[in-house]
């Protein structure tokens, strides 16, 4: 099959990710040839031989902290930025390793390289983050057919399989790093968003800190004075996430970790049980946070529970007993069965690249469409004159819940007939006030110079055209009425954001990093040369495609015998006449 007609969806996450792909009209969730499932730890870490490693990978060979770096999706749209080695990587920088990754995992099982994909993002990601999730994907090599919200991915899983239902679903999706709550209507296969709400920081990985704090707390009581070592608090971090999986099956679990710190001229053991009621007491103020969302999310709508028809739980954080029974409790309606609470997501976002790219036909009885909505307000900044005041406010340009894509126009004044420059910066409403003040910077701005003076006193009128497209991405248009001025708001070249340049830069040392292994260094003239000659028009062009994929199959698994045997068969094509 041409890799631009797979329809391939992945689920970016914060703690895992998974690619999906659609085959006979069904999602399949492809799993990692070198584990053997699909959910792929979001991780990515330098060996001892300063090799690049992701994935499981990376969590087997890397002991040393410092050279890891996992939850990094907790900082798309920041300015921070992570160590690797002699590499300081942004977010999104490290996020498209982990999507490197996955379309080595990809391409794999389909035998051809993955081009495009459906890629999500929590439901309330701001424009920020979005911008650097498809940043991400353009310096791993992918293009993004588009975002979608996570919740509204995993209501498509079930929407496919469900097209005869009609209601209203609630989906609580509580992942490592984030929770999203999102309600929809479905009729007749179209699922609608209603509303979403969201926390940024409340996820599987919240309840691991607990749990280490807790253990920390404990060992610290015994061993007054021991600090464990940078590397002992990774070790414990994981033997904590274990606890976690345990506590959702077993009544008890022990979080134990070897040679953990230095007491008394001896090394201590961290040795601590937690029973599974102490561990739900730990977690309820989590849980009262998450029940939280959902009643803003039925605010946001102007719906009560009792409109709520089917409640859908997704994501790993879901698991957890204590967590599921306050849900279902609170809602009054048992989870949905026969969704996979790991795999759905990405599953109805390979749904979503199917009706994307036409591979799954939205006319077609069994299928779903899906039309999606913003989750906050967004407007820009204006002067309010009012008599002989003037003071700051915002204005709505598109209200929260909005179907989109969206557009609309609207116009303003400026102030003074002398005035020579404009400019215009747009707001996010994260509290649903349109108080300026509860406002959060996007950093989408733009600016207008040299504007003549108007004529007969009036200052000139500014025409603003917004868009905001399915991605959930701002652009403005602010044009100076009748002098022929004109500018597009955009991102705006400060921290948040990168230049051509740097994303160029960027670009170069994700390459580097991803060719840092001893296989990738052997056969990277073998790939240029045969890249060449797909280039040129090698009448064996297809043959020579496939072989370099599984080529960089063999190079990903570290399987030297592998790497050998498919090396000699690209040689071999390419040098027949």
């Amino acid at each position: 099959m041409n890799s631009s007609e797979l329809a391939i969806g992945i689920d970016l996450g914060t703690s895992t990710s998974i690619l999906s792909v659609l085959r006979d009209g069904k999602p399949f969730a492809i799993p990692d040839p070198q584990t053997k499932t699909p959910i792929v730890p979001s991780v990515v870490g330098l060996n001892r031989r300063g090799e690049l490693e992701a994935g499981q990978a990376a969590l087997n060979a890397v002991t040393d902290p410092t050279r890891l770096i996992r939850e990094a999706k907790r900082a798309m749209g920041t300015s921070t930025t992570f160590q690797l080695g002699q590499h300081t990587l942004r977010a999104e920088e490290v996020a498209a390793l982990v999507l490197r990754k996955m379309a080595a995992v990809g391409e794999s099982y389909l035998g051809v390289p993955v081009r495009k994909a459906v890629i999500t993002v929590p439901a309330y990601f701001g424009d920020l983050e979005r911008r650097a999730t498809l940043r991400a994907a353009e310096l791993a090599g992918i293009g993004a057919i588009r975002l979608i919200s996570e919740p509204v991915a995993a209501a498509a899983a079930f929407g496919l399989d469900n097209h005869s239902f009609e209601g209203t679903v609630l989906v609580f999706d509580m992942g490592g790093g984030t929770l999203d709550v999102t309600l929809l209507e479905m009729i007749e296969g179209v699922l609608e968003v209603k509303a979403s709400h969201g926390d940024k920081h409340l996820g599987g990985k919240d309840i691991d800190e607990i749990l280490m704090n807790h253990a920390l707390a404990e060992f610290r009581r015994e061993h007054p004075g021991a600090e464990p070592s940078q590397a002992a608090m990774e070790r414990l971090k994981r033997a904590a996430e274990s606890a976690k999986k345990m506590l959702s099956e077993s009544e008890v679990a022990d979080i134990v970790v070897e040679n953990f710190a230095a007491h008394e001229g001896d090394v201590a053991e961290l040795c601590v049980t937690v029973e599974r009621r102490q561990f739900e007491s730990l977690i309820r103020p989590l849980i009262d946070r998450a029940i939280q969302t959902v009643d803003q999310t039925l605010d946001k709508a102007g719906a009560s529970k009792g409109d709520i028809d089917r409640l859908l739980l997704v994501g790993g954080a879901t698991y957890i007993p204590a967590i599921r029974e306050a849900v279902v409790r609170h809602i009054g309606k048992p989870a949905l069965s026969g969704v996979d609470p790991d795999l759905a997501v990405s599953q109805g976002a390979a749904i979503s690249a199917g009706l994307a790219l036409g591979t799954l036909d939205s006319t077609r009885e069994q299928t779903v469409a899906i039309v999606d909505s913003n989750t906050h307000g967004i407007g820009v900044r204006v002067l309010h004159i009012e008599e002989y005041d003037a003071y700051p406010t915002y204005d709505e340009l598109i209200a929260p819940n909005t179907p989109i894509p969206y557009f609309t126009k609207r116009m303003y004044s400026l102030l003074r007939p002398d005035q020579t420059e404009l400019e215009m910066h747009v707001f996010q409403d994260v509290r649903n006030t349109k108080v300026l003040e509860d406002c959060v910077p996007t950093g989408v701005s733009g600016v207008i110079t040299d504007i003549p003076p108007a004529l007969y006193g009036e200052p000139h009128k500014v025409e603003v055209e917004f868009s905001y497209d399915q991605n959930h991405i701002v652009q403005i248009k602010a044009t100076v009425v009748g002098v022929g001025k004109s500018t597009t708001v955009r991102l705006h070249a400060d921290e948040l954001s990168q230049s051509d340049e740097e994303m160029a830069q960027a670009a170069r040392n994700i390459d580097q990093l991803w060719q840092s292994s001893p296989l990738a260094k052997t056969n990277e003239k073998l790939i240029e040369r045969a890249q060449t000659a797909i280039r040129e028009g090698h009448p064996k062009g297809e043959l020579i495609e496939a072989l370099v994929v599984e080529l960089k199959t063999k190079i990903s698994a570290n399987d030297a015998e592998g790497v050998r045997a498919t090396r000699q068969k690209l040689v071999d094509v390419l040098a027949e006449v």
